[in-house]
């Protein structure tokens, strides 16, 4: 089991979290996600999947990686 931990640009309300949630669980491997709404982290487990296409998916529904802020 691998887990990545993702900051996000974008993610505002639990409307948000639950499009992110369905999205990546979507993703063959992917065996939990947990949204942090007030950081805008993402912390998603799976079995071995690569952080490129955890990524892409997010960049996909509009949730873009940010630089890490604080």
């Amino acid at each position: 089991m691998k887990t990545e931990e993702i900051i996000a640009a974008n993610i505002k309300c639990s409307g948000c979290a639950d499009t992110i949630k369905k999205e990546l669980l979507s993703l063959e491997g992917v065996k939990s996600v947990d949204v942090d709404i007030e950081k805008r982290k993402i912390k998603v487990s799976s079995d071995n999947i690569e952080r490129a296409v955890i990524i892409n998916k997010l960049l996909s529904i509009g949730y873009p990686e940010t630089a890490q802020t604080q």
